[in-house]
């Protein structure tokens, strides 16, 4: 349903991408954000389409660090979150920076692709100008805590939605762990008119 929505969107934010597989679906111009500097090397999509960013995500630009949970590179294992139930097992020191920085010279008419461990609250708080420029957003959120200090499903829900974006549907990710997508109000009411005209055309 995301890539159906989005689909007339000029460009992708993914924001936590490790292999960037959403950006290698939308396929054309995509931002791959990803902090851990392994997973970027080892495991992250190169292609023409995508500009890609060795970089954390926060409200605020500066430094962060990752805390690794586990061996391999798998989504969950890392992030510059601690976990509620697990230790890091190393840290890696990391620039940060905002959403905004990254997307300060794109115009109107992004996706966001949002799936950061953990992080999704702070990385909106540093996006306030790249949503009033997003049309369709992805977002995973989480109805306990896996992640230290983390916002939980209904403060992000708040966020977004005094921001001008309704909810349109959600997955079922892992117990208690979702995607949740989102258009902008606009967004959504200039489809609901092109879809009656185009039912009403066939009608005449």
């Amino acid at each position: 349903m995301f890539f159906k929505l989005s689909r007339n969107c000029h460009t992708l934010v993914e924001c936590g991408a490790h292999k960037a597989e959403a950006s290698v679906r939308f396929g054309r111009k995509a931002i791959a954000i990803e902090a851990n500097p392994i997973t970027f090397d080892e495991k992250m999509a190169n292609a023409p389409h995508i500009t890609r960013l060795n970089v954390a995500l926060d409200k605020e630009e500066g430094t962060a660090y990752i805390h690794i949970f586990g061996e391999d590179q798998a989504p969950g294992n890392a992030s510059t979150s601690e976990r509620t139930d697990a230790r890091a097992l190393s840290m890696m020191k990391v620039p940060a920076t905002t959403l905004d920085k990254v997307t300060e010279k794109l115009d109107n008419g992004l996706a966001l692709w949002i799936d950061v461990e953990g992080k999704s609250y702070e990385v909106l708080q540093g996006g306030l100008e790249t949503l009033k420029k997003t049309d369709v957003l992805i977002i995973e959120v989480e109805e306990k805590q896996f992640w230290k200090k983390q916002k939980l499903d209904h403060e992000v829900k708040k966020f977004l939605e005094d921001r001008g974006f309704v909810y349109i549907a959600r997955d079922q990710e892992y117990p208690q762990q979702y995607n949740m997508i989102y258009v902008k109000f606009e967004f959504l009411v200039e489809k609901i008119v092109d879809y009656t005209l185009d039912n009403l055309e066939k009608l005449v």
